[in-house]
Formats: structure tokens, sequence, C-alpha cells
């Protein structure tokens, strides 16, 4: 929000949906209050007031009002809030931090915030620019943007509802699809109910109603089913829906979670990864960890209870990340490299690879709270009995090993079929030219051209090496080769 803006025809229709809010309900209006700015034309759409007979009937009380104010010259929060019009008693009016840096200015600045919101049932949220679901929203803490971290730290749990102002933006896929992508990344902060009311005069914008109590989602839809020509109620669609979206436009998504964001995408910038990440067929959004702490000195770890060497990672600061990611990338598995995790298998891959992406929460010290795993759907998991200094090295393997069977990375869709571990045994040997070097030969049935008889020489090769090399894996293959088929012992049973 800004002085200039108060009593333009955003404001206006702002107001009115906030007028209806059950007098019950105690109503904290958080402005989020920033300089005001001469760069656009913000603020200057008041001739809906010289029009009366198409306006004035959302709220006679409320436009007659603003008319008063702004013909007045009485444009700014100070004033709005004396007026009453709003039928709210409590405001923070206190200015959000908007210089450089500003990161513990604005852990102060949303300190009060809380404070001022304490028993309070309903806040109204008025950043200029509305919800950041940006990967680094909660490095940067714009001053026109909530950021979601702070509205799942607003929302207490499902406790208290929040009316949210945001401004559209060009996003790929429209209006209609950053509606859905934001009240899905809503929805996975557990705050309960979510509703999304859009109004189309003018700029768009959209007022987001998050929370558990049904009167005020009834009582907001109910006022803008009244003029349809004017908002616009947005039903959700399915999540399975969004994820499909989301991979239509993102490709694969992956989200590390780690101390190291430089470290990514990192050798995946370059052959076939880079190429792939360049055309747009997956995505990388390294998340900052230290971004969730909530103390000045950005406290991610601490010493281990009981004892002993080395730091832990907080179960709090973890959750707020995690729980930032499930919300901005919704519908991706939660992944935590740490070697007490389930070794990764080929198998594994193929299976992510197939969906929309993965979270990987990259641990290091001694490793994380171990509550972490109770608390959230994380599948642990290791590259091996090997101990790595982090495991931004491990989501780094993890990911090419995904990347490289996306569509297209590797030119042919048959070029890793024959690759080991993809039938269950080891690949078999390779040669190229030149057919003699240092008194070695190319195989003589490899230079027959008879396929038949060199396919059944890489089957015959690829079974001794994985016996000789790796007897565990050849123990697997038998054992699953002499398995009958489901159909087969159905038929026994019968």
């Amino acid at each position: 929000m800004q002085d200039r803006y108060a009593g333009d025809i955003g404001d206006y229709l702002k107001f009115a949906l906030l007028r209806r809010v059950p007098k019950k309900r105690k109503l904290l209006v958080c402005w989020w209050l920033h300089p005001d700015e001469d760069h656009n034309g913000d603020g200057r759409h008041i001739g809906y007031l010289d029009q009366s007979d198409r306006w004035r009937v959302i709220d006679a009380e409320l436009y007659d009002g603003l008319s008063l104010l702004v013909r007045a010259g009485l444009r700014s929060v100070s004033q709005i809030e004396q007026s009453a019009l709003l039928g709210a008693e409590h405001f923070h009016s206190d200015p959000v931090p908007t210089g450089k840096p500003r990161f513990a200015e604005r852990l102060q600045w949303f300190d009060r915030l809380q404070l001022a919101a304490e028993g309070k049932e309903v806040l109204f949220l008025d950043p200029d620019n509305g919800i950041d679901l940006h990967p680094d929203a909660s490095r940067r803490r714009s001053g026109k943007h909530v950021t979601l971290n702070e509205i799942a730290a607003l929302v207490q749990n499902g406790e208290r509802s929040l009316i949210i102002y945001h401004h559209q933006t060009r996003a790929k896929g429209g209006h209609a699809a950053e509606i859905q992508r934001i009240t899905v990344a809503l929805e996975g902060l557990g705050g309960g109910r979510v509703t999304a009311i859009r109004a189309r005069p003018y700029s768009p914008r959209v007022f987001f109603v998050l929370g558990p109590h049904n009167d005020v989602h009834d009582a907001l839809t109910s006022f803008a089913s009244q003029f349809p020509d004017v908002y616009q109620n947005h039903a959700a669609q399915s999540l399975a829906k969004i994820v499909v979206a989301e991979r239509e436009r993102h490709g694969f998504t992956a989200v590390p979670l780690t101390l190291y964001p430089d470290m990514f995408p990192g050798p995946l910038g370059h052959s076939m990864a880079g190429r792939a990440l360049e055309s747009g067929t997956w995505t990388c959004a390294p998340v900052q960890i230290r971004d969730f702490a909530t103390d000045r000195h950005r406290t991610v770890d601490d010493t281990p209870a009981g004892g002993g060497a080395g730091m832990v990672l907080k179960a709090d600061v973890l959750a707020a990340a995690i729980d930032h990611a499930v919300a901005a990338y919704p519908g991706l598995p939660i992944l935590a490299m740490t070697p007490r995790g389930t070794p990764i298998t080929q198998a594994r891959v193929r299976q992510l690879s197939a969906g929309p992406g993965a979270i990987i929460l990259c641990g290091r010290f001694e490793g994380f709270d171990e509550r972490i795993f109770d608390a959230r759907p994380i599948e642990q998991v290791s590259m091996g009995d090997i101990i790595l200094s982090g495991g931004e090295m491990g989501a780094l393997l993890l990911l090419d090993a995904c990347i490289r069977l996306l569509p297209g990375v590797m030119g042919a869709a048959s070029s890793g079929d024959d690759e080991s571990f993809e039938n269950g045994l080891l690949e078999y040997p390779h040669y190229t030219r030149p057919v003699t070097w240092e008194g070695r030969t190319i195989p003589e049935v490899l230079r027959s051209g008879d396929h038949a008889k060199i396919a059944a020489w890489r089957k015959h090769q690829a079974e001794d090496q994985t016996r000789l090399r790796r007897p565990d894996l050849w123990e697997r293959h038998i054992d699953a080769r002499a398995r009958p088929a489901s159909g087969a012992r159905r038929k026994e049973k019968d």
C-alpha cells in the first residue's frame, strides 16, 4: 500500500470486500506501507467517482466517504483509518523496510507485526504487489510482497484467517493459471480453506482468503457474487491438474534445500544436462535453508542433545524451508540425502524422472534433527556406503541420473536401454576403432554384421560381468528370473 493509492478504484473494490468481514471477528488491517513512488500511473484511477450510476451501487456509504476524502485532497492511509470507513479498529501502519540490506530490518518489522496481530482473528495483508512465489522470496524480502513463510507464520496453523491482496503479473500461462498456482501454494501451508476473488476492472487484482472461518469466506464470496461484472470467484483445480500444468510449464523441477545454493546447478549446467536446462526441459530452483532461520544471527544448527561432537540441523528451520518448497512447488516428492537412507537404484531414478521433479534436502554437519522425519513425509536416500562432506554432491549425482532420462536429453529414446542396472545386469563391454590397438583386437562377433549373434554375445557378456563383479546383483537377477509371473502364480493357486 502507498498513500497515493488511497481512494482510487482499487481501494474502493478492496475496502468494499473488507467491510463484509463479520463484525464479530477481530480484524487487523496490515497496510504493508511502502513509500510513495511516481514512476507509473498507479493511484490515478479516481474517475469512478464521477460515475456514480455505475459504481455507487456496490457500497454507497463507502463510495460517498472515499469521494469526500479524494475531493478534499486527503489521500493517505492515516486519513482512511481516521474515517472509520473500514469498520476496523486495529491497524498496523509501520512502514515496511525498503533499503538494502534489509533482511534483519524485515525480521524486526515482522516481529512487530506479529505482536500487533496477537488476539486478532482476521488479518488483511495489503502488500503493493501481493504474494511472492519466487524461490528466493524469503531471501530478498521485497518491500512490495509478502512471502509464503510470512503467511504461514501469520495464519498460526489454521487458527487465524487472512485476506491477502495480490496484484496479478504477466506470468506464463495467464492470470487464471497464476491464481491456481497461488491457491495450491496457500493450501500447502495447512492453514485451512482457500478462496480466490478476482476484481476485474482496470488493473487485475485478486483477494485470497485463507483460514478456518467459513463465515469470513462465505460473507466475501456472497458479496462478490452480487456483482459478477466486477468480482469473479475462482474455484481451485485439483492438485493433480496443477502438478501436470507445472510439469508442462517448468519441465522437471529440481528444488535443492541447501546451505550452499551456489553449488547448483554446478556441473549440471554443462553438457547434456546444461543444454536441457537452457531449453527448459528441467528447472533448478535451489532454496537457501538459512533464509528460514528466525533469529538475527540466522542460526540453522545447534549442539546435539545428550552431548557429542559436531552440530545438528534444527528441525524448526528445516520444516519452514520444506513447507516453503512444498507450497511453491506442489506435488514434488521430498527426499533427504543421508548415509542412513535407502541406496538409490536405477528403478527409483526412473520413477523420479517420470514425475514432476523432486525437493532434495541436503544435509550438513552431523545431520538432521530426527523429528523432521516424523513431522514431514521425507524419503531418506543415499548414494552408497560412503560419507560426503554434505548432501549437495549426492543431490547432484541423483539429479544427473534423473535428468539424462528426461525425453530428448540423450537424443535417441533407446540410448539408455542397455545400460548397467536397466535390466538388472551390468552393461556389456564396448569397443570402437581402431580395430587393433596395442595387439588387442575387437572381438570378431562385433565385426560380423550378424545382429542376432551380436545381441546374444552382449547378453552373455552382461551376465558374465554381473556374476563376476557384482554377485549381489547377479543373485537378485537370478531370483527375479526364477520367480513365476503373477498370472502363473494365480493359476497355481486356482
